[in-house]
């Protein structure tokens, strides 16, 4: 197996196991591990997006870089999450919002208190507008109804499925169509 299947294949299996912990948080009402799983996810198709806009060399030691448990470096610079997600924005834009409001449930913060305050009340209300606007494109959320935790409860699942976990399998097979060198770690 060369250096590019052994990283799609971590890659595919990452995203199944998201898939079943994700059906099961769901299930016991465990909705900002939800979310941090629609986080993770996303992290993936983001890198995944960010080594197809690199050149075959840049990629292949990315890549290498990933298998040998390495942070990404492109020259002397670290490629950090943010850098990542305002690279594909120009191609996903809804990504970024999704993204960097799954960050607030990976990191401690008063998103945490999801059950007794709304979260939504405590983002700009242009971010607001742009997760509504994402969610009433994509997802079919009522264009009437106003945005809310317990409103966006019932579209988790969706959102996983239908948006981010589609879209990584097919850059997931771009990736795997689109080969760097066949050398093996």
């Amino acid at each position: 197996m060369n250096n590019l299947e052994k990283f799609c294949s971590i890659v595919k299996k990452r995203s199944e196991e998201n898939a079943q912990s994700i059906k099961l948080l769901y299930e016991n009402k465990l909705y900002g591990n939800c979310i941090a799983i629609l986080r993770q996810e996303l992290d993936s198709m983001v890198r995944v997006l960010f080594l197809l806009s690199q050149p075959i060399n840049i990629r292949e030691k990315l890549i290498k870089q990933t298998l040998n448990n390495e942070k990404w470096k492109i020259g002397k610079t670290q490629i950090k999450d943010f850098m990542l997600v305002d690279s594909v924005s120009n191609l996903h834009g809804w990504a970024r919002n999704v993204y960097y409001f799954g960050c607030a449930f990976i990191h401690l913060s008063s998103y945490s208190n999801y059950s007794d305050e709304d979260i939504f009340n405590t983002i700009s209300k242009t971010e607001k507008e742009v997760i509504k606007n994402f969610m009433v494109q994509y997802q079919e959320f009522p264009q009437n109804l106003d945005l809310s935790f317990e409103t966006m409860k019932p579209y988790i699942l969706k959102i996983f499925d239908n948006k981010i976990n589609m879209n990584l399998k097919y850059h997931i097979e771009e990736l795997s169509k689109n080969p760097v060198s066949t050398s093996v770690l």
